[in-house]
């Protein structure tokens, strides 16, 4: 369905993807191609930030498939993107060791200095999504113009959660310490990319945060799909251990959970078993309309997904009509 002069107010929309999301060459054509039929049906004014990750970084997350590159062709794309004025997310959301803070190395640093570089040249802010908590104030501290992502990771993330409960041993209950958590997220970082658990609109007014905080800082994912209480179970999960739990990390209370509404109801394929389809974010018309009245534009779409196009699709046009 194909509509031209809308005659609505514009509206923004942020979109981080991955770089193949937009295929496997010609990112820059495909994405001013994106961003100009998104205007032209929708109406939508679509910003786009685009990601990758390396298997060659220490820091990247092997376990959740897509695409990656070498750091030739990281720094070639990141470059190429940043002469026409379209930012670049790099995914630092990994861990050689899942279970201690591992420092960065020379290579990625290397990189974060090329990307860094780049981005000042061309007037524009690049970003870094990391999982360990640990690598922040490097980064803040060497690469001040790199805008900082919290990963959905961070909260299974088990060193991130052991150094917390050290300093919030005052959270009597599981759920008080999840809201803690995610405020000093929200506090620290320029964007949080809720896990997809906590992704609904009762757990980030329970933040008790600013709203244009939540409005501005928050990414949520249209198509991730864990349906378990328990965290341990995401970090085994990233740790390359499928189906079993970690021990002593949050269980999350069933009135934060993100709740399945029913629109598709079909087990998704996944590693995890936890992994059902209707709790994609895109697939609770109820909770995203809710997140998009309280100013929420920010989605990510990883293009692993054989249904990132229609969810992409089906976005624009709940944002169309909200």
């Amino acid at each position: 369905m194909h509509r031209k002069n809308i005659a609505l107010r514009s509206k923004s929309l942020l979109l981080e993807c991955g770089a193949n999301f937009l295929g496997c060459s010609g990112h820059v054509q495909k994405a001013f191609r994106l961003i100009e039929q998104t205007k032209n049906t929708y109406g939508l004014d679509l910003e786009l930030l685009i990601y990758t990750r390396s298997e060659e970084l220490a820091h990247t997350n092997l376990d959740v498939g897509g695409q990656y590159l070498d750091i030739v062709n990281i720094n070639r794309l990141f470059k190429v993107l940043n002469e026409n004025g379209l930012n670049f997310n790099l995914a630092l959301n990994g861990s050689p060791d899942f279970y201690k803070h591992v420092p960065l190395d020379l290579k990625e640093m290397n990189l974060l200095e090329d990307l860094c570089r780049s981005g000042v040249v061309a007037g524009l802010r690049n970003s870094v999504t990391i999982a360990d908590d640990a690598l922040l104030p490097t980064i803040r501290q060497e690469f001040p113009e790199l805008d900082m992502i919290a990963s959905c990771i961070s909260p299974s993330y088990a060193p991130n959660i052991i150094d917390y409960r050290r300093q919030a041993a005052k959270c009597s209950d599981e759920g008080e310490l999840l809201i803690s958590y995610y405020n000093y997220l929200y506090k620290n970082y320029d964007k949080v990319v809720p896990v997809v658990q906590l992704a609904n609109p009762i757990f980030l007014k329970e933040l008790k945060l600013p709203p244009s905080m939540i409005a501005t800082k928050t990414i949520t994912f249209l198509n991730l799909f864990c349906g378990s209480i328990n965290l341990g179970r995401c970090t085994r999960h990233y740790a390359g251990f499928n189906n079993e739990i970690e021990p002593n990390m949050p269980i999350i209370p069933e009135h934060l959970m993100s709740q399945k509404e029913g629109l598709r109801i079909d087990e998704a394929i996944s590693t995890c078993t936890m992994a059902t389809d209707s709790i994609k974010l895109i697939n609770r018309p109820n909770d995203l309309r809710a997140m998009l009245k309280m100013g929420i534009n920010q989605f990510k779409i990883p293009a692993r997904d054989s249904h990132t196009q229609d969810d992409f699709r089906l976005l624009c046009e709940l944002m169309m009509f909200s």
